[in-house]
């Protein structure tokens, strides 16, 4: 056999060898066969229009993400519409989602023509953390319309003065005083006054009074249960830390006796209601 030959089957073998590396490169390396998606930030704030940014992420046959390639996909909203609106870029290849006014859930379900199957995201809305007026309650836990304020000082009252009359079995033995009565009337005004609540509250003056819409407690808007404030200062957000003790389930009657620590959410006309019912 020549050199001549050996040479031309080496370069033949050569030849094949790199073929079959490319065609392997570009079908286990760049071409797409399925995709993940990607969502920065999966929290957002309401009330401020804050964004989102969806990706989809192309992945080839061994998992890896295919470089160089923007997908075209589509996004529905499958729960939450009402929370925020979708956009998309000119080619479809990466959607927003803007928020609206108010905090909840957003769920979005991806389709695309390299996934298997379609893929579901959920978006938080978090509250806003503004505290506009300085009070120290974020604006979010606090009932911004007169009328859910009125209805939270008429169930605060009624509660309340109902208490002299027949003292409720909701209200714990322990927690009878005067500072545990302002604590009381002030978590049951904040709830739903259901058929059942009723049924476990026991002796009212006014049962029929409407109750506060914007919130119920103990689901309190970034509060929970701690919607007691104990420093006077504008509300920051390190101030939700619990071990900040700057908000609490439980208020001394110190810190209830003074106006200015004794912030119903949103409502600085209770301030100079309070020494009249912890005397």
């Amino acid at each position: 056999m020549t050199s001549t030959n050996v040479t031309g089957k080496l370069w033949l073998a050569v030849t094949v060898l790199v073929l079959a590396v490319i065609s392997f490169a570009v079908l286990f390396v760049m071409v797409p066969v399925d995709a993940t998606p990607e969502v920065y930030p999966v929290s957002l704030l309401a009330g401020e229009r804050t964004r989102a940014e969806l990706k989809l992420v192309p992945l080839n046959r061994l998992g890896f993400r295919v470089p160089f390639t923007a997908q075209k996909f589509r996004v529905r909203m499958v729960e939450g519409r009402v929370l925020g609106t979708l956009s998309a870029n000119e080619d479809s290849t990466i959607w927003y989602v803007t928020t609206g006014a108010q905090p909840g859930t957003i769920r979005l379900r991806i389709t695309s023509d390299v996934l298997l199957f379609p893929v579901e995201v959920t978006l938080r809305i978090d509250p806003p953390m503004a505290d506009a007026d300085g009070d120290g309650y974020p604006d979010a836990a606090e009932l911004v319309s007169s009328q859910d304020r009125k209805r939270f000082r008429d169930w605060f009252v009624n509660i309340a003065e109902s208490q002299y009359y027949e003292v409720s079995p909701l209200w714990r033995k322990e927690d009878r005083d005067c500072a545990g009565l302002l604590r009381f009337a002030f978590r049951e005004a904040l709830k739903k006054h259901d058929d059942a609540w009723l049924a476990r509250f026991g002796f009212l003056l006014e049962p029929d009074l409407p109750d506060v819409v914007r919130f119920h407690y103990p689901e309190v808007p970034l509060l929970g249960t701690r919607i007691f404030r104990m420093a006077d200062a504008a509300f920051r957000p390190a101030d939700l830390d619990t071990d900040r003790s700057v908000f609490g389930n439980f208020a001394s009657a110190a810190a209830l006796k003074d106006g200015s620590l004794f912030f119903c959410p949103g409502i600085p006309a209770m301030r100079g209601r309070v020494t009249s019912f912890s005397t």
